[in-house]
């Protein structure tokens, strides 16, 4: 089964190269720098440790297909096993004026191990005070397991090119990473941007909450900040 995500999501970045062609997709270029990775609560890099992030994403017409990747900066002799790929592909469009929809599927390659889990999603969004979106993960691979992510965001701009946002999200796991059904975190963050152009600086602070430290999610709550640089280009034919 994990082999036939792969395959899809591989066979999404292949197949709709003619569309693309014929719009002309946008193209997101992102490096970020994180002090620790932290994924839905759990220090993913043990003894906080830092991590690079560069991304590769083209969207049009509502289809996104990104390439995704974290690589450990420190001690790599232990933390390469931490290194990951992700290959993601998703479609968004609206159901009405005030709600979107999205599904898609990801892969989650570990290189060094080599281990891979994959997981199919959908969720929605709405155009309301807040923005709240809910989002459910699906993980087949390891246990048909299952994780149900609420969350709310809103941007202020400072100035014509200044902005921060401030966004929370709380997750709940259905036994994909803990034995018992329990909510996984809260993660409080803001993120200020500065844009120029095609490119945008930004930073992020978070506070992410454990509720219960014995489920073997983490057994503290976690502060974590990065700060990355991204690029956005319009391909033409």
């Amino acid at each position: 089964m994990k082999l036939m995500t792969i395959s899809l999501v591989l066979a999404g970045l292949c197949a709709p190269v003619a569309l693309f062609a014929e719009e002309g997709p946008d193209m997101n270029i992102t490096v970020d720098y994180v002090n620790k990775y932290i994924f839905r609560g759990m220090d993913l890099l043990a003894d906080d440790k830092p991590a690079v992030q560069p991304s590769l994403t083209l969207t049009s017409n509502g289809l996104l297909l990104s390439i995704w990747t974290s690589m450990g900066l420190s001690d790599r002799e232990t933390y390469k096993e931490a290194d990951e790929i992700d290959l993601i592909g998703e479609y968004s469009a609206a159901f009405t004026d005030w709600m979107t929809y999205t599904f898609g599927a990801i892969a989650f390659i570990n290189p060094n191990i080599p281990v891979t889990f994959s997981e199919l999603y959908a969720g929605i969004a709405l155009e309301a005070p807040l923005n709240p979106s809910l989002m459910y993960y699906y993980e087949y691979t390891h246990g048909n397991n299952g994780f149900l992510e609420f969350g709310v965001a809103h941007t202020h701009s400072l100035m014509r090119s200044v902005s921060v946002t401030a966004t929370a999200n709380m997750g709940y796991d259905n036994g994909l990473m803990v034995e018992d059904p329990a909510i996984s975190h809260v993660d409080i963050a803001l993120i200020p941007s500065f844009s120029a152009q095609n490119y945008e600086l930004y930073g992020q602070f978070h506070y992410v909450i454990v509720p219960d430290k014995d489920v073997g999610i983490n057994d503290e709550d976690e502060f974590w900040f990065g700060i990355g640089l991204s690029a956005n280009f319009t391909l033409v034919r």
